[in-house]
Formats: C-alpha cells, structure tokens, sequence
C-alpha cells in the first residue's frame, strides 16, 4: 500500500492516480513477480484500473484474483490483458439469476462460486493452497485488507509514504473497517527494511510470529 503523508490512501474522488512516482510502481512489480497471486478488491480495480500483470515479467506471471459480492465491471485491464485469466470468486446468489453481465465475466475470467460463509479470507487462501499457490500479494483496497488483517493472515507489510498531504477526514487509511482490532501493548509488527528514493520512504514491516503460515 502506499499513503500520503498524512495516512490517506486515495483522492477525493476515489483514486490513486500519480500520487506515486516511477520507483514505488518499479519495486510494485517486482512484489508482484515475487508471488504466485495477486489479489486485488474490486474498488481499487474500478477506480484506478492498474496494469496488474508486470509487463515485463519472465517465467509465468502471477495469478490476479478477485473477491467479490457484486459482479465487477468486465471493461477493466485486469480481464483485458491476455497474460494471465484471472480468478474471479463470487457469492452462489449471483449464479442464481441469468445476467449478460455474468457471461460477459465468465468469458473474461474464470469463476468459483462459493456460499456466504465460504467468502472469507481464510477459505479464500485455503482454495487457493489447495491450487498449488504458496504466496498471495494482497493488494487492497482498505476494506479488503481490513478482512485480511482481521483475520490475522498478513505476514508482511509493505508500506510508501509520498510527499502529499490531503487532509480530508472522511478518506480511508491502509486497512478500513469497523472496529479495533490491535492490542496495543503487543508489539505485534517490527520494522525489517527502511529506504527512500527521492521524496519517497519504502517500509517494510514483518508480523511477529513463532513459525511462519504460508498459504
């Protein structure tokens, strides 16, 4: 994720668009080459339309995957570029009904459907495992990884700041949701890696814990 200077995460109107500059979308690339998924929430999907595949990447390029109770919009990069099909999962109550824009999606992506109580982040990474993938790059948006972080999956956090300031009180940080989830006299996060490039700090943080789960 990457965040202004004063812990915003979008512009007012919703998206990210040139907050960041070429360095942050270069290492961006390499995470993602780095890992077998990538998943990605539809807002962010909608909003700002990013180049998720690197388009430079050798060797198979990593898995988008999206979660969603509504269907996304098929207009978007993510099922345009040919690289990778991407995986959609969606609630069974969206099979239920006959929709030209549910075939426009399973023409552009394959879909998994899966019960209420199934769209959770711990069955998500469990169907994914089972698939053969070991590492997941989850790439937000806030409510997203607000699921994720809730559920304690997260093993590294990967964090920008840029030189902006927004000031906006209603705009969301890294992870929205409702509710606290921290217990703040647990040190639960050590900072493992810091760097800058020009007017931008690159965080790496590590979720402290006695053996490490991957997916």
């Amino acid at each position: 994720m990457a965040m202004t200077l004063d812990g915003k995460v979008m512009r007012p109107d919703g998206t990210w668009r040139g907050l960041t500059g070429s360095e942050d979308r270069r290492r961006m690339d390499v995470l993602r080459i780095a890992n077998d998924v990538l998943i990605v929430g539809k807002n962010s999907i909608i909003n700002d339309d990013p180049d998720v595949i690197p388009k430079h990447a050798s060797g198979r390029p990593p898995l988008p995957v999206m979660i969603c109770r509504t269907l996304p919009p098929v207009d978007r990069k993510i099922f345009r570029q040919t690289i990778r099909r991407p995986l959609v999962f969606l609630t069974k109550r969206l099979s239920e009904k006959v929709s030209a824009d549910l075939d426009a999606l399973g023409a552009a992506a394959d879909l998994v459907f899966l019960d209420d109580s199934e769209m959770l982040p711990e069955s998500i990474l469990e169907r994914l495992g089972a698939m053969g993938h070991n590492t997941a790059l989850l790439e937000g948006g806030p409510r997203l990884n607000y699921s994720f972080f809730q559920a304690d999956l997260v093993d590294s956090l990967f964090l920008t700041v840029v030189p902006h300031i927004i000031g906006q009180r209603d705009l969301p940080a890294i992870v929205d949701g409702i509710g606290a989830m921290d217990s703040f006299d647990l040190k639960k996060w050590r900072l493992d890696t810091l760097d800058f490039v020009g007017s931008e700090i690159y965080l790496k943080y590590e979720r402290n814990r006695g053996n490490h789960i991957s997916i």
